[in-house]
């Protein structure tokens, strides 16, 4: 790795070498924590369980629901779940550090609250109703210097203009009216319509804008140094950006007998408007979309006393335009919006 190390040093060597990289998934998934986790405590950039309930449980509880947050897990639950409102906040911390030979940078962001809320009314004897309201994702790293400045200026500040500090935000709320019912004294179906509001903000990304399709255009760029002349627009600090996403929720519950439960749930991805803010960073033009999951869960019931539960949980991170996305690569040139 070639670097300068003059306070007004441009990075030479350094941001070729980097833009080879698949740029938007190391820092999407590096800033927000997904690959940050060295236990399970999280699903990514995700909580495994929204209820109190759930979260003891490790996120389990797709085949035994407890609670009126069991939407998140298995819809189906809302079906065997008494009348209630539940009401939750959870604070989880993921420690974050970044590596650099031997240096170690830690983020500054430590806690993250995730606030859940949930209603079920029951309509007759076998259906029922429910709204559920909670954070999915709430979730960021703050890095003040930037190690990317850092090593652009050869351990020292570049002194360009907005790279001084590095963070990436993305807070996520889910809102998801729900309808169950029992099918017969085995089965439970569920379906809900998920709604999403969710917030973006990147700052200290202007090193990149020579990746970007204005950047590249840009004659600055092909000069050694390897600059945009101006900051590319739809590229960073360009304050919070705000989409809306929709998608469906399914469940089933099978109570095969005194002993054993089994439940499945399923989410489709959320697809997203697009954040103009971000239009040279995120995919399609800025579109955030939240990947699909699937649930499987098993609830054996040993003692009156005894329930082991087991629960499986996969999250198609990589089918997502935004977290799947392989970035800019060695030989193609960006295409509009597809940085990230």
């Amino acid at each position: 790795m070639e670097t300068q190390t003059r306070k007004d040093a441009r990075p030479s060597a350094w941001l070729p070498a980097f833009s080879r990289m698949p740029v938007a998934a190391a820092l999407i998934g590096l800033l927000l924590g997904s690959n940050a986790m060295t236990v399970n405590a999280t699903n990514g950039a995700y909580l495994p369980g929204y209820s109190p309930k759930a979260l003891a449980m490790g996120g389990g509880g797709t085949a035994l629901p407890e609670d009126a947050l069991t939407v998140h897990n298995n819809v189906a639950g809302l079906a065997v779940v008494d009348d209630q409102i539940t009401a939750a906040v959870t604070l989880y911390s993921p420690w974050t550090k970044v590596d650099i030979g031997s240096v170690q940078v830690p983020t500054d962001l430590h806690w993250f609250p995730a606030p859940g809320l949930a209603w079920r009314h029951g309509i007759g004897a076998n259906k029922a109703i429910g709204f559920a309201l909670y954070g999915n994702g709430g979730i960021g790293n703050h890095f003040q210097p930037s190690f990317l400045d850092l090593a652009a200026g050869g351990g020292s500040p570049t002194g360009i203009p907005h790279t001084e500090e590095l963070s990436i935000s993305q807070i996520s709320m889910l809102a998801v009216p729900s309808f169950a019912m029992r099918v017969n004294d085995q089965h439970a179906l569920g379906v809900g319509l998920v709604f999403g509001l969710q917030t973006f903000k990147a700052e200290g990304l202007a090193l990149f804008g020579c990746v970007t399709p204005q950047g590249a255009a840009d004659p600055a760029c092909a000069l050694p140094g390897g600059l945009p002349a101006r900051e590319p627009a739809g590229l960073t600090n360009e304050g919070t950006g705000k989409s809306l996403a929709i998608g469906l929720r399914f469940g089933w519950l099978w109570q095969a007998n005194n002993r054993l439960d089994l439940g499945v749930g399923a989410t489709t991805p959320l697809k997203s408007t697009r954040m103009r803010e971000y239009r040279n960073l995120l995919p399609d033009h800025g579109a955030f979309d939240q990947p699909g999951e699937v649930n499987l869960g098993l609830a054996w019931h040993a003692t009156p006393a005894v329930t082991i539960a087991l629960d499986w949980q996969r999250t198609f991170y990589a089918a997502t335009r935004d977290y799947g996305n392989p970035g800019p690569l060695a030989g193609t040139a960006p295409t509009p919006g597809q940085l990230l």
